[in-house]
């Protein structure tokens, strides 16, 4: 049996993004921390689908880095 590293709050290794035919994705833990705000905030986000996001399963959400990008672009307010 092979052992596991501890090194996350989840208790085993783990890879901050995934990387599937040119698809980066995040959890929520990474994408709060992308998007700089607190997890909280981005749970509320996700429930009033404020936020692009990909539902796997009724609990598991997951992000696309190139989504959140454009939905940064739509949001960025240019001086008048």
């Amino acid at each position: 049996m092979k052992s596991k590293k501890l090194t996350t709050d989840r208790g085993f290794d783990s890879q901050p993004l995934v990387q599937i035919s040119d698809h980066r994705f995040m959890n929520y833990h990474e994408a709060a921390a992308y998007l700089r705000v607190p997890i909280g905030t981005l749970r509320s986000m996700v429930c009033r689908k404020v936020v692009p996001h990909v539902r796997i399963s009724p609990r598991a959400v997951t992000f696309e880095v190139a989504d959140l990008d454009a939905w940064i672009a739509t949001r960025k307010v240019t001086p008048s």
